[in-house]
């Protein structure tokens, strides 16, 4: 497998459950205003850190925080990734590795952590990242969904709006 195997089926994975997040918090359940759910790879910790951003409505803290950790939950427990939700994910992933190509932050995006030791990354790494992207499949973002996240212990950023304290 490629070296980056793991770090670049997260972007997928990531990506994937964003759209789970906005889908049921936002679309189905009218929650909150924004969802965002990141894999911070090794900025952090050795084994990388989940980030979950949650902006409720100021009414609607508790049930928010909780409905999206029974989503993660859902995910990591068996509610698995449809064949839907993986193409929503990957299409747009892979024409924004071409898109990209040609701006700069794509490049430093692509070049971050090149020069640390406990990088696993080098240049030959940064080559073909388009093709790289568009042979991911589903089988390969539900084997690193189970095996490499923890959805249990993200850490939560919550944002409200309004005087009162959530």
């Amino acid at each position: 497998a490629h070296k980056l195997y793991v770090c670049r089926t997260l972007s997928l994975v990531s990506e994937i459950i964003n759209n789970r997040l906005f889908q049921v918090l936002r679309e189905q359940k009218s929650l909150l205003y924004a969802v965002h759910f990141s894999y911070i790879y090794f900025d952090f910790a050795d084994a990388g850190i989940s980030h979950l951003s949650l902006a409720p409505f100021p009414n609607k803290v508790t049930e928010t925080i909780n409905e999206a950790f029974t989503v993660l939950s859902d995910l990591k427990a068996g509610t698995s990734i449809t064949p839907q939700e993986f193409e929503e994910a990957h299409g747009p992933l892979v024409a924004s590795c071409h898109t990209g190509l040609s701006s700069n932050d794509f490049w430093l995006s692509a070049l971050m952590h090149l020069h640390t030791s406990s990088s696993p990354k080098d240049l030959r790494c940064l080559r073909q990242l388009p093709e790289y992207y568009s042979q991911l499949t589903l089988d390969d973002a539900l084997y690193v969904l189970r095996k490499y996240i923890r959805l249990d212990l993200p850490a939560v950023s919550i944002v409200t709006t309004g005087p009162e304290k959530p």
